[in-house]
Order: C-alpha cells, then sequence, then structure tokens
C-alpha cells in the first residue's frame, strides 16, 4: 500500500517544523519548472550526435528523477511533540557501548556523560563490551563503578573474532554478545540503549525524552535522536551534518522511514529479538537492523534533540573518505542485494533516495564530460538558440537551487557551500562504494577497519587526484575552445554552470587534502612521508554546550 501508519495516536498529530512551507513552495516550482524543461530537453536533444546528445539526455533525466524522489520525500516533515517521562516513574534501561581501541580516557568521558544525565543511576546497566580486551578499559570501569554505586557498571570481552560462541563480526558481534550478557543477568531489562565510545550525552534529558514513545506506542522499535560532533571552526567537513539530522529526518520520520545510526539510538528488547538480534550480513549493523525492524512492520521514531555528540570528528581526507565510503558501500550493499519486502511505497522511495544520492556521480561526471567534448570541439548536444534554450533551462536550475536553499535554511541554516563542496568532493568516493557493491555481491562482504579517533594531518594527494583531472580539464578545455572556437562557445547557460559546478566544488575539495597544514607542509609531508603530529580538532565555539546541572544537583534531582 502507498501510505503508512502514521502509528498511535498520541504520535499521530506530529506537527510540521515552522517554515516548511518555503520548501513546499520550492518543490511546487521544481516541479512545474520540470514540466516545462524536461520534454523540451527530449526533443531538442541533437541526435545527429548521439555520442554527446543520448549520454547527455540520459544523465540529465536521471538528476531530474532524483530531484523528484527528493521532492516527494521532503513534501511533509513532522516533528514530536515535546514528551518526556516525568520523574518518580523511571525504567531499567541499559546502556551498551561498544569499544575496540580506543582510549579508556575517551570512553570515561562517555560513561560519565550517560551517569550524568537526568535519569537515576539505579535505573541504568551500563555494558562496556570491549572488542580490544584492554586492560585499561578493564581499570578504568573497575574504578568508574566505584564512584558511581548505584549504576550498575560492567565490563564484557566478547568471544575473539572467528570464535563459534560469537554471533557476528566486528562492532554487530560486539553488540550481540553484549545482548546475550543482558538476556543471561538482567532479562527483565526492555529497553537497549547503543552508544558509540566516543559520542558523549548533551541533552540532560536525554533518556527521559527518547523512551517516552517506546513506552507510549508498544509497535515502536527503536527511538533515534540527532548525533551532533566537535568539530573545527565553520564545521569543515560537514561532520555535524545538518541537512540531514535537522532537515530530511523529519521527512523520513513523517513516512516511517527513520533508521537507527547506531548511536543516541533505544531500542526495544522485543524488537531487537524479533529481528535476530543485530544483523552481521552488512559491513556494518545500524542501517539493516533498522531495515530489518521496519519490514517486519515496528515502526521508528526520531527525536529532534542532541542525544550523542563524538568527541572525535573525522577531520583528515584520508578518514573521511574512509568513513563515508564505508557508509556508502553498506548501503549500496544492503539496497542492491537485499529486498525491502514488508515496507509501503512511501518508505521505500526514502531509501531509494539514499542510493540514487550515492548513484549520482556517473551522471555528474558525464555531464562534466561532455561540457569539455563541447568545449573543445563546438558541438553541443541540443539544437536549439542559446535564449530558447535558457527560457526552458533557467527556471528549472533555479527552482532546484531555491529548494536545496530552503531545506539548508529549515535545517538551521547549515553552510550550503560546505555542503557542496563534500556532495561533489566524495562522488568519487561513493562511485567507488557502488562499484564495489556489485563486484563483491551478496555472499562477498569487504573488509571493515574503524574509524580513527585521532587526526593525521598531511598531504593527501590520492584522495584529490580526480578532481584535479577534472579541474585541469575544465581550465585547459576552457582556454583551448575560447581561443578556436571563440569566447561565445563558453557563454551557454548549460556550460556556464556545469563549469560552475564542476569548479567551484571540486576546486574547493582540493585544499582538504592539506587540511590543518599549510600548502609548504603539506608538500613537505608529501615528500617526507612523516605525518604531523595527531590531535583533536578544536571545538566549533557554537557546539560547546555542556550539561548544565552540577554533580550535586543532579544527585538530588534523582533522588
Amino acid at each position: 500500500m502507498f501510505f503508512c501508519s502514521t502509528g498511535h495516536r498520541r504520535f499521530a498529530r506530529h506537527a510540521s517544523p515552522p517554515g516548511h512551507r518555503r520548501v513546499q513552495l520550492a518543490i511546487v516550482l521544481v516541479v512545474l519548472s520540470a514540466i516545462w524543461y524536461t520534454p523540451w530537453l527530449i526533443r531538442h536533444a541533437d541526435y545527429t550526435h548521439p555520442l554527446l546528445s543520448i549520454p547527455f539526455v540520459i544523465a540529465f533525466l536521471y538528476l531530474i528523477f532524483q530531484v523528484h524522489i527528493s521532492v516527494v520525500n521532503n513534501w511533509k516533515w513532522t516533528r514530536l511533540p515535546v514528551v518526556e517521562i516525568p520523574r518518580g516513574k523511571n525504567y531499567p534501561v541499559a546502556v551498551i557501548v561498544p569499544t575496540y581501541g580506543e582510549s579508556a580516557s575517551m570512553v570515561r568521558r562517555t560513561l560519565v556523560s550517560v551517569l550524568e544525565q537526568d535519569w537515576p543511576e539505579s535505573a541504568l546497566v551500563i555494558v562496556v563490551s570491549d572488542d580490544g580486551a584492554s586492560d585499561d578499559m578493564a581499570a578504568m570501569t573497575l574504578s568508574l563503578s566505584k564512584d558511581y554505586p548505584a549504576a550498575t557498571i560492567r565490563y564484557h570481552r566478547p568471544p575473539p573474532h572467528g570464535s563459534p560462541e560469537r554471533r557476528g563480526n566486528a562492532k554487530a558481534g560486539n553488540l550481540n554478545s553484549a545482548l546475550d550478557l543482558l538476556d543471561n543477568e538482567y532479562p527483565d531489562i526492555k529497553y537497549v540503549e547503543t552508544r558509540d565510545a566516543d559520542d558523549e550525552v548533551v541533552h540532560s534529558r536525554f533518556i527521559r525524552r527518547a523512551l517516552a514513545p517506546l513506552l507510549d506506542d508498544q509497535r515502536v522499535a527503536f527511538v533515534q535522536t540527532i548525533k551532533d560532533a566537535r568539530v573545527s571552526y565553520g564545521d569543515p567537513f560537514n561532520n555535524r551534518e545538518l541537512l540531514f539530522y535537522r532537515g530530511v529526518m523529519h521527512g523520513r520520520h513523517s513516512a516511517n522511514a527513520v533508521f537507527p545510526c547506531g548511536s543516541g539510538v533505544i531500542w526495544r528488547r522485543q524488537a531487537l529479538d524479533d529481528i535476530g538480534g543485530f544483523p552481521s550480513w552488512n559491513i556494518v549493523e545500524d542501517l539493516q537492523s533498522g531495515v530489518e525492524a521496519l519490514k517486519r512492520g515496528w515502526r521508528g521514531v526520531y527525536v529532534s534533540i542532541v542525544g550523542a555528540r563524538a568527541q572525535h570528528a573525522p577531520e583528515d581526507l584520508a578518514n573521511l573518505c574512509k568513513q563515508r565510503g564505508t557508509w556508502a558501500l553498506d548501503t549500496m550493499r544492503l539496497l542492491i542485494w537485499r529486498r525491502l519486502d514488508g515496507m509501503c511505497l512511501r518508505q521505500k522511495l526514502h531509501f531509494l533516495d539514499m542510493a540514487l544520492f550515492y548513484c549520482q556521480g556517473f551522471p555528474m561526471l558525464v555531464l562534466y564530460i561532455i561540457s569539455m567534448v563541447y568545449i573543445l570541439l563546438g558541438t553541443q548536444p541540443l539544437r536549439a538558440p542559446t535564449g530558447v534554450y535558457m527560457i526552458h533551462f533557467i527556471p528549472y536550475i533555479l527552482a532546484v537551487e531555491f529548494f536545496i536553499w530552503a531545506m539548508a535554511a529549515e535545517a538551521g541554516g547549515t553552510n550550503l557551500f560546505v555542503i557542496r563542496r563534500m556532495w561533489h568532493g566524495l562522488m568519487f568516493v561513493y562511485m567507488k562504494a557502488v562499484i564495489m557493491a556489485l563486484v563483491y555481491g551478496p555472499d562477498r562482504k569487504p573488509s571493515y577497519r574503524v574509524t580513527r579517533k585521532n587526526h593525521v594531518h598531511r598531504w593527501y594527494l590520492r584522495p584529490t587526484l580526480p578532481h584535479i583531472l577534472v579541474v585541469s580539464g575544465l581550465v585547459v578545455a576552457t582556454i583551448y575552445g575560447s581561443l578556436t572556437h571563440g569566447i561565445s562557445v563558453i557563454m551557454r547557460p548549460d556550460v556556464v554552470y556545469w563549469l560552475l559546478m564542476a569548479a567551484i566544488p571540486l576546486g574547493a575539495f582540493i585544499p582538504l587534502g592539506w587540511y590543518g597544514m599549510s600548502v609548504r607542509q603539506g608538500v613537505l609531508s608529501w615528500f617526507r612521508r612523516t605525518p604531523a603530529p595527531a590531535g583533536i580538532a578544536p571545538v566549533n565555539p557554537v557546539d560547546t554546550t555542556r550539561l548544565n546541572v552540577s554533580r550535586a544537583s543532579r544527585v538530588n534531582q534523582k533522588a
């Protein structure tokens, strides 16, 4: 069926975020301008040059289709009303913190933030599930349990990788081992939070608000909250993902297409039992676990409070590409080789949107190449005077740009330049992930590496080499074409647009290859192959919210 159930009566009347009408206005303009432009584009392609015109039309139709899936998904955004469990009504919650090589001091900060929130320590069972088998981690856990005697804090070592007692590899196996511990020793606990080792609690009433939908509606499997991160000023690598967490997730919530993001999420234990624990078929467990729950008729809920803030976010290009490439590969592997049976059409469209986003690098590259070929040869893929083409092309492009701006503004005014830079800059990483998902197939899983929790600043040439080649090719083509065919060859609106869309974001992505260093230091680091000392990036001044209740006053509140 097309329409999805909105769930229990209390949460059925979710409020639309204020100002969403400008997003809907942008959507109307996108649809109308596409109706005006698309048929004209197909009719006026110059099919006497099929090697130019056909790829051009197909690539543009792909992007139009992708935009329209996005506008359908974002027509409606909903936000839960502020509901929280009152003090005095406390329910036992297990918090699993999987670790693998993180420092004990980093994990301790995470655990303290869990213990210091507005929730009774006596109602918390914290399991530090340590795949790294660290004696320092064990000692830290024991020390912390003495500092917080009212809480139950357990140190746990899962079975080693490859052991028959282990249910899954990597993080999924770690989490499942912790679930087995809870089954054996704390069988009455009905709610399980998973929290990454470096993700601190930010909102002091995180559990009170995130647990409320699970208590209200017995078909809610999990509740996801905003994930944030400590980043350098301006968030140059878009690690905070404001557009996703403060925008797109509201559209997913309206369609029951929210998925867990691995941290800052609370699960219903019954739902985990229903899907057989955390799945280990894919590279990471979070997306697939949510998909398996939604396929079985469970609901996922999004509560827009900051439930987790990473102490560290990747701000060297190699680490970032590794992280984002893993996410893309994990998503594409799941959506290519696993069916979404059991979901309604609206839910499937949201997951289709993810696949189309990761694949958009292919049509973008086609359009970049065709622009270069046109400039070099003076042969265009369309048969139309410039003025007529502008009348059809420019309204559609302006509508799409207005849509992206309205989405970003609705999500808190996130920096569009940074978003563009990362969307375009990571296209080659995403293209590689799509190809790997196809090549590996459903039965062969790529290896997984944990994202580093430190920065290694030097010049990373290899991740930026495709960008250098594309930008250099555009510059050479522009100079040659202008000298050969005249300046008018680059003055067509589509050529100008694609030149700007390639040169600006791809060109701006290149300096991220030596981020944290001067150009001279970056060049020297490339030849010497000696990374600069690693460290934690400075904290963004706008992202320094701390729990605002002292330890003493919080003890009184919990009492």
